[in-house]
């Protein structure tokens, strides 16, 4: 019985002593899509990706800064959050 308490003694501390973490921002330059990806290969230098999407491309959340000549989406701006500009 001394053993299972010593057990979950090391268990109770592993669990509640973790370090915290800080969050992480999104890299601008890693493209994601609008579903699951299912499957994925490389053939030398290409990536192929296949699935349940629509759309590839930069996080931009729910709003875009688009190129009013070009259309392309202009990533330079800030990314649209649920809290607005920059939100999170």
């Amino acid at each position: 019985m001394s053993v299972l308490r010593s057990l979950s003694a090391v268990l109770a501390a592993l669990l509640f002593t973790a370090p915290s973490a800080e969050a992480q921002e999104a890299l601008r330059n890693l493209y994601s899509t609008d579903g699951f990806v299912r499957r994925a290969a490389v053939a030398t230098d290409t990536l192929y990706v296949g699935g349940d999407f629509i759309t590839v491309g930069p996080p931009t959340g729910p709003a875009a800064v688009l190129d009013k000549v070009t259309g392309e989406a202009d990533l330079t701006q800030a990314r649209v959050g649920p809290g607005g500009f920059g939100g999170g």
